[in-house]
C-alpha cells in the first residue's frame, strides 16, 4: 500500500479546484488579466499546472491524471482539452505582453545570460574535475602493487587530460 503525504481530497473538492483553475485561466487568457509569475510558470507544462496551488482561489495541487479526469467530470468529454487550450492561450498572451527590449538592452541581457551560462559550465567542469581527481586518487591507491592497473590508469588519464585541461591545471 502506497502512502502519500497529501490527504485524500473528496471528489467535490477536486471539482471545485478544477473549476477555480478554469476560471483563473479564463480570466488570464480571455480577459487579458496579467498572469502571476507562479501561474505563468505553472502553465509551461501540463504536469506543473496540475501541481499548481493557490489557496485564496481554492486551487489545490493534484496529479496530472487526476486533473484530466476531474476536468472531464466537470466539463464532460473534452474538459481537459478546454483547460489545456486555456493554458496555451495564457502562455501565448504572456509572450505577446512582454515588452520588447531596445537593442542595447537586448545585447546586455544576452551578455548577462551568456556570462551566467559560462559560470554554470565552469562550476560543472570544476565539480567533474574534482570527482575525476578523487576517483583517480582512489584508483591509484588500489593499484599500487599492480603495474598493469597503473598503466591502465595512466592511459585513461591521458585520454581525459584534454577534456579537463589537466595539462594546464597541473
Amino acid at each position: 500500500m502506497v502512502t502519500t503525504t497529501e490527504p485524500r481530497r473528496s471528489s467535490r473538492a477536486r471539482q471545485e479546484s478544477v473549476l477555480s483553475l478554469y476560471k483563473l485561466l479564463q480570466e488570464t487568457a480571455i480577459e487579458s488579466k496579467p498572469p502571476s509569475k507562479a501561474l505563468l510558470d505553472a502553465c509551461n507544462r501540463q504536469s506543473t499546472l496540475a501541481k499548481f496551488a493557490q489557496a485564496m482561489n481554492g486551487i489545490v495541487p493534484m496529479s496530472l491524471n487526476t486533473l484530466k479526469q476531474t476536468a472531464d467530470e466537470c466539463f464532460g468529454d473534452g474538459g481537459w482539452k478546454k483547460i489545456d487550450a486555456l493554458r496555451i492561450s495564457v502562455l501565448k498572451s504572456a509572450r505577446k505582453a512582454e515588452p520588447s527590449l531596445s537593442p542595447l538592452a537586448a545585447a546586455r541581457q544576452h551578455a548577462a545570460d551568456a556570462e551566467r551560462r559560462n559560470d554554470e559550465q565552469f562550476q560543472t567542469r570544476a565539480l567533474l574535475y574534482r570527482a575525476y581527481s578523487s576517483a583517480l586518487t582512489l584508483a591509484n591507491e588500489f593499484a599500487e602493487d599492480k603495474p598493469e592497473r597503473i598503466e591502465k590508469i595512466k592511459r585513461l588519464h591521458a585520454l581525459y587530460a584534454d577534456v579537463f585541461d589537466l595539462r594546464r591545471a597541473k
